[in-house]
């Protein structure tokens, strides 16, 4: 049972709570017309829908997209297959098929169509001549219509709200993103040995795949954007994946699907790691330029006000990403590649050199200049002495003193700001003796006290928020494992976004597809979290604890005891 005597705020969701009750028919109807309803895209598919010359279809797009999102929201594991939601959709009754907006006269064909017209119009090519899969040549993309990733995530973003609540669920100051593979249900007709995309990262277990192919003449063909194509599916793509016991290769055909998820706060007790977003990319594609993508996608906009990335994404060119992060207004938490540890003088302050993405002063011992990284599967000991280490070597690091609007910051050295004693810093001299001295000679140049200003530019590729290593940065890029849990939940605990879980080409279909299993899975959650409370009495839209009532226990008939029976006549031992 959660705690709801707790203060206000994000704590974290308890993993000993039971699974939820499947929804009915008429609970998953009810959801999926909310969560479009929600989105804002219902006006879009309905102006979509009658701009479109020729006879009215028999089924809606609107319902089409409902019917998906209550199939996947009653059963998350289902896989999305129209067949299956067709059969599906022949067991509602009469007035949820009227609340769907479903008329009795509807097949499969009649389903699949207006899945493929949604497919085809917010297809995210440009091209004005554009053919769908039977070469059937499709009309121009429509101007008004928002693009695939924002009518996606908009939907996403819609499922992050409780039954009867005001306002979606705002996010926690702490995003966490992540990418994972999603392989498409085409058969390989050919493999290359490394992938050709233009990604820089690969995983540390990264080798050659044997390279083969079924019909040297067909096989691999070459798409428009110069990369190999393998299979059927002419929109996906080889790219890179860790290597698991389940999957011996580390490499795939597929897409990169990437998610941002709810990472809380460090210190909060309880929150629901809710997906905010999700967006898919061709295997192998650049990472930062989806992860921007991503963000400028989301549902209301940036609301947070840190992002939680792995070096997949930050290993990429400043233009790329750290410029961009910081013109969104966000503080960024991020591992660091080998290659971004090294030192390197400042340009700004001679004497000065930055490593880690922080700047120290030439004072540092050099005994603190290189310390080992963090590796998987290490005890908690040796991390804490660890975080130990760095939290040492932090004391000598510049602190921020003032932020400016250029994104250029001021940066005082640690004996200004009393973290150590310099003798050339006299105030600094008073302190006590458990405060670290440097090594410098009294009237000899130093920068232990000096004041900086550093331009926004410089090290951008590797500058952190918090100084590398330490518990404070643990404390925030712990907080990634978030989204790792969530690409779990997606493939394996709750949702079912494995290979051959849907059988659809494309990259927008397949990016319908992994929207409706996000919102499943947020359903699921929140459900999980919040059971059958009545949120309509509260106008907080904060993650609060909720109060769950006990089952009370079941007492075996024999033991349970004979309620007295009152007495309607008064006693009297006189016989009558």
């Amino acid at each position: 049972m959660i705690d709801s005597t707790l203060p206000e705020g994000f704590r974290r969701m308890p993993g000993h709570l039971p699974q939820g009750v499947i929804p009915t028919n008429a609970e998953a109807i009810r959801i999926a017309v909310e969560v479009l309803e929600w989105s804002g895209m219902r006006p879009v598919l309905d102006r979509l829908q009658h701009s479109r010359p020729g006879l009215t279809a028999t089924v809606p797009m609107a319902t089409v997209l409902q019917l998906g999102i209550a199939f996947k929201v009653q059963d998350p594991k289902r896989d999305f297959l129209l067949s299956d939601l067709t059969r599906w959709a022949a067991t509602l009754n009469r007035a949820q098929r009227r609340r769907i907006g479903l008329s009795n006269r509807f097949t499969y064909n009649r389903l699949q169509v207006p899945w493929r017209q949604l497919c085809a119009a917010l297809d995210p090519e440009d091209s004005i001549f554009r053919l769908d899969d039977d070469g059937a040549l499709l009309t121009p993309r429509l101007g008004w219509l928002p693009s695939l990733d924002v009518f996606a995530n908009a939907l996403v973003g819609a499922s992050c709200r409780l039954p009867g609540w005001r306002e979606i669920l705002p996010p926690t100051p702490v995003q966490a993103m992540d990418s994972t593979d999603v392989e498409t249900s085409a058969k390989s007709r050919a493999w290359t040995a490394t992938p050709d995309g233009p990604d820089p990262v690969a995983p540390n277990d990264a080798a050659p795949s044997s390279e083969w192919t079924h019909d040297a003449a067909i096989w691999p063909k070459t798409g428009a954007d110069g990369r190999a194509i393998v299979s059927a599916d002419l929109e996906a793509r080889i790219g890179w994946r860790t290597k698991t016991m389940e999957r011996g290769a580390n490499s795939f055909n597929g897409r990169d699907g990437h998610l941002i998820v709810d990472a809380g706060e460090p210190g909060s007790r309880f929150w629901v790691p809710l997906i905010r977003g999700v967006l898919l990319r061709a295997a192998g594609s650049y990472k930062a330029a989806a992860g921007i993508a991503l963000l400028d996608s989301l549902l209301g906009g940036i609301t947070f006000n840190t992002l939680v990335v792995d070096r997949g994404y930050s290993y990429a060119v400043p233009e790329a990403w750290a410029q961009q992060i910081r013109t969104r207004g966000l503080r960024i938490v991020h591992d660091l590649h080998t290659a971004q540890r090294r030192p390197h003088p400042a340009d700004t302050l001679l004497g000065a050199f930055w490593l880690d993405g922080s700047l120290f002063p030439a004072s540092l011992p050099q005994r603190m200049r290189k310390l080992p990284g963090f590796k998987a599967r290490t005890s908690a000991e040796k991390r804490d002495k660890l975080h130990a280490a760095y939290d040492e070597r932090a004391t000598w690091a510049f602190v921020p003193n003032r932020r400016y609007p250029d994104g250029s910051v001021q940066l005082k050295g640690p004996a200004r700001a009393l973290h150590v004693r310099c003798v050339n810093y006299p105030p600094s001299t008073r302190l006590g003796s458990e405060i670290p001295r440097t090594a410098c000679e009294p009237g000899a140049p130093c920068v232990c006290a000096k004041t900086v200003v550093i331009s926004a530019t410089e090290a951008e590729w590797e500058r952190q928020t918090f100084v590398y290593g330490t518990t404070k940065w643990a404390a925030h890029y712990g907080l990634r494992n978030l989204v790792e849990s969530q690409n779990a939940q997606l493939k394996y605990w709750r949702g079912s976004m494995r290979r051959n879980s849907t059988a659809m080409f494309g990259t927008t279909a397949n990016t319908l597809v992994f929207a409706l299993n996000s919102i499943a899975v947020n359903i699921s959650m929140l459900r999980d979290a919040y059971g059958d409370i009545d949120p309509t009495s509260t106008t907080s839209t904060s993650h609060t604890a909720p109060r769950r009532r006990r089952t009370p226990a079941v007492v075996a008939r024999h033991l349970r005891s004979t309620p007295r029976r009152q007495r309607t006549t008064t006693r009297t031992d006189t016989p009558a």
